[in-house]
C-alpha cells in the first residue's frame, strides 16, 4: 500500500482515468450520516466518468439487513457498495472489522478466497500484540486492499492527541492500521 504522499496527483492521471472508468455507473447502498463523505466522493468520481447512484436509508439495520440477504442471494436491492461505519475498530483487535472478510461467513458478500481465509484463521491463533498477530494482520490488509475489498476513505482532520501533556502510544493492533 502506497503512503499517502506517495499517490499520484488525480490531475496528473485524470485523462487516463476517465479513459478507463468513462459510462461506469455503480448503485451505493448507504446511510444518510455518510452523505458527507459521498458527495466530495461522488465529485471526484464525477471527473473521472464515474455516475454514482445512492439509494439511501437512515437505518443501519436496513444496511445490514441487505449485506445478510446478499449473501443468501436473497437481497432486495441491487448495489456494487453497501456502506456501513465501521465503528468497532475502537476494540483494539480487528476481528469486528475483518469478520466481513471471512469468506464463508454469512456476513461476507466476498467470493470464496481460500487465502485471505486462512490468514483470518491465523489472525484468530495469535495473541495481540506478538510480531505473528502483526504480520499476519498486515497480511489481511494487504491482501484486501489488493484485491479491491477495500476503500480507504482518508480522514486528515482526524485528531488522536492535543496538549503537549497527553501521551499517546499505539498499540501493536494500531500500529500495523496506521504505521510505525
Amino acid at each position: 500500500m502506497k503512503p499517502y504522499s506517495e499517490v499520484e496527483d488525480p490531475k496528473a492521471i485524470r485523462k487516463e482515468l476517465r479513459e478507463t472508468l468513462e459510462g461506469l455507473e455503480l448503485n451505493v447502498y448507504t446511510q444518510d450520516r455518510f452523505m458527507y463523505i459521498w458527495k466530495g466522493i461522488d465529485r471526484d468520481l464525477r471527473k473521472v466518468g464515474v455516475k454514482l447512484n445512492f439509494d439511501i436509508t437512515s437505518s443501519e439495520k436496513d444496511v445490514f439487513g441487505q449485506l445478510l440477504a446478499t449473501n443468501a442471494k436473497k437481497n432486495t436491492k441491487e448495489w456494487d457498495l453497501l456502506v456501513w461505519g465501521d465503528d468497532d475498530w475502537y476494540y483494539n483487535h480487528p476481528w469486528s472489522a475483518f469478520l466481513v472478510y471471512r469468506t464463508h461467513n454469512y456476513w461476507s458478500t466476498i467470493f470464496p478466497d481460500s487465502q485471505l481465509d486462512s490468514y483470518i484463521e491465523q489472525m484468530f491463533k495469535e495473541s495481540v500484540g506478538t510480531p505473528e498477530f502483526n504480520m499476519v494482520t498486515e497480511k489481511i490488509m494487504n491482501h484486501v486492499y489488493n484485491s479491491g475489498y477495500m476503500l480507504f476513505v482518508p480522514t486528515p482532520n482526524k485528531v488522536l492527541a492535543v496538549n503537549k501533556e497527553v501521551t499517546y502510544s499505539l498499540t501493536a493492533w494500531q500500529t500495523c492500521r496506521f504505521g510505525k
